[in-house]
């Protein structure tokens, strides 16, 4: 008998997780799991979003590359903090718009989702993975930081649902 548990969390089956398929069934089933993800990868729901984001942490890290990159003293961006915001990346839901990407003067990097002055959300990843956010919407301001554990915190996906209802009520229709 074979069984197999996958991680069921956002863009899990695109983006994938460790292999440690030991058994010819469990290689055999990670094969299949690579071929949807190449197959998904060229769509333009989901490949076309990932190369977008992929793109734009891809011109901040350039910027950012040398000591006192914004002349105010910043440090370069991390290694580390880029590996870990790739990660976070993955788990953005689809129903929410690209964010901004940018390196913070601290060498963390950060996304950005902004409506307007009174509906946004910042968050950001350091070295070490934890995720510090920063939210405000209908008035209400929250903010705080989470060990990143393969999914969004539970707070940051509470914003961008009130950041983006009617993307999220149409997902639910």
């Amino acid at each position: 008998m074979t069984v197999a548990i996958l991680p069921l969390g956002p863009k899990a089956y695109f983006y994938g997780w460790p292999n440690n398929a030991r058994s010819d069934d469990g290689q055999e089933v990670e094969k299949l799991l690579q071929n949807i993800r190449k197959d998904m990868a060229i769509t333009a729901t989901m490949g076309l979003r990932d190369l977008m984001l992929r793109g734009q942490l891809r011109e901040a890290v350039k910027q950012a590359c040398e000591q006192n990159w914004d002349g105010q003293k910043a440090l370069p961006y991390s290694p580390e903090a880029l590996a870990h915001a790739k990660r976070i990346a993955n788990t953005f839901p689809s129903w929410v718009q690209i964010p901004e990407c940018a390196v913070d003067p601290d060498g963390e990097i950060g996304f950005d989702w902004y409506c307007d002055p009174e509906n946004l959300l910042s968050i950001s990843v350091g070295t070490n993975g934890r995720v510090s956010f920063a939210g405000r919407y209908e008035g209400t301001r929250r903010n705080g930081s989470n060990d990143f554990a393969d999914e969004l915190p539970e707070d940051v996906i509470q914003i961008l649902r009130r950041l983006y209802p009617q993307n999220c009520e149409s997902l639910a229709a």
